[in-house]
């Protein structure tokens, strides 16, 4: 689940789950953010083009994304 929840974020899409909509998975993400191979093993071998295109595409669709998920921005 952490790369996922972690590709998530990237994209700008943890609105998904902070500020109490889902906050086991906030909490049990910011526990993983803090393991000391979270940042080696899923973060700095990451392009950073690859980063930023990931986060504005992802900021592009958050309003179609909190759409479906009935998330009100």
């Amino acid at each position: 689940m952490t790369p996922y929840v972690n590709r998530l974020a990237m994209m700008s899409l943890s609105r998904m789950w902070i500020h109490g909509r889902l906050p086991n998975v906030e909490r049990w993400f910011e526990r993983i953010q803090k393991r000391p191979h979270f940042k080696p093993q899923l973060l700095d071998w990451v392009p950073e083009q690859l980063t930023a295109d990931l986060r504005e595409n992802g900021a592009r669709s958050w309003p179609d994304v909190a759409r479906i998920l009935n998330i009100e921005t």
